[in-house]
């Protein structure tokens, strides 16, 4: 989604005409100054976590100009009983998100987010650097490991990896469903193996992808690298347990949305099925996700896409929630409405 930019060269000129150019742009600049004023032309800032280092300039001017009916599931809306929100009556997005939490009964101490906005830089945080359960969310970081592999030339996307009994994980996907059956292959491709953990959420798929990584890289490489591929703070049991923070998962949102590298992952995302969480409501051809739930937590991350550009990262990560569902589907779509009616 991100454009590449072309380095540019300045030939040698005569010396006169640079003394021309040079005094032309004095008086264009000095002009340009009087014109502006004193007053300031910024966007209003969030009562929330600022950090210049994310997506700067990965999202363009261009207008967003898709009806409800294209971005919104409004009949399942309306089914739900679910309506579009008065977004005027919020002052920032970090007001709509306590908000919603409010309505929702969801404590601070249950959660882990983070909000980045790409067309200001601005984010809104809430224990971002606390560490919960990752559940299938851990599934995004290690996609993009692979990704990095394949660039690098240790594998390819028509790496075979062979399966082990030891790899076998009860859940969802195609991979699980046919080794589970009896009927799976003896080796499945890394492509096959990437597009079933991430659409599918498959966790045979997944413990393949990790063990082969290790074997590739060294043992427990996988988290060791996830860890130094982004400049987060990491928590030790981050080593040892399948835990995961809002801001390490934003940091591998924010490299999808600013490197076309990593392409292949935002397209297998915005095929994830089933719709869920940030996709009820949202249309998920828009939403690129990664949801995961493992006993009491239940978690979403993703971005949102539009005029083929990341307009905003948001990850949730719950835990003990009474009404976790309901919480996630609507706080995406109270942010995605929110984005939209303020940063169109």
């Amino acid at each position: 989604m991100s454009k590449s930019r072309k380095k540019s060269s300045i030939k040698p000129l005569v010396p006169f005409f640079v003394l021309g150019v040079a005094l032309i742009a004095v008086l264009i600049a000095i002009f340009k100054y009087n014109d502006e004023g004193e007053g300031d032309a910024s966007s209003d800032s969030l009562t929330a976590t600022v950090d210049e280092s994310t997506a700067s300039g990965s999202s363009g001017n261009t207008p967003l100009t898709l009806s409800d009916e294209e971005v919104y599931n409004l009949d399942l809306m309306q089914a739900s009983g679910v309506e579009l929100i008065d977004t005027s009556q919020y002052a920032s997005i970090d007001e709509l998100i306590e908000a919603t939490m409010a309505e929702f009964g969801v404590d601070e101490s249950q959660v882990s987010l983070q909000y980045t906005n790409f067309k200001t830089d601005e984010s809104y945080t809430i224990n971002e650097s606390t560490f919960q359960t990752a559940a299938s969310t851990i599934k995004l970081p290690l996609a993009v490991m692979y990704v990095d592999a394949i660039e690098e030339g240790y594998v390819d996307w028509d790496t075979e990896v062979t399966y082990t009994y030891a790899d076998y994980e009860e859940g969802d996907g195609t991979i699980t469903a046919a080794v589970g059956s009896g009927t799976g292959q003896a080796a499945y491709t890394i492509e096959e193996l990437m597009a079933d953990s991430l659409m599918h959420s498959d966790n045979t798929a997944t413990n393949m992808l990790i063990r082969y990584y290790n074997e590739v890289y060294g043992s427990n490489a996988f988290k060791t690298n996830v860890a130094n591929s982004v400049d987060v703070t990491i928590d030790d049991e981050f080593y040892d347990n399948n835990v995961i923070s809002a801001e390490l998962l934003s940091a591998y949102y924010n490299l999808l949305a600013t490197d076309d590298t990593y392409q292949p992952i935002v397209d297998y995302l915005l095929n994830t099925s089933p719709d869920r969480l940030f996709t009820t409501y949202v249309n998920s051809s828009l939403m690129a996700n990664k949801y995961g739930n493992y006993g009491t937590a239940l978690n979403d991350g993703g971005i949102y896409c539009e005029n083929d550009e990341a307009q905003y990262s948001l990850v949730a990560l719950t835990d003990g929630l009474t009404d976790g569902t309901g919480f996630l589907e609507n706080l995406n779509l109270r942010v995605n409405q929110y984005y939209r009616a303020n940063y169109a």
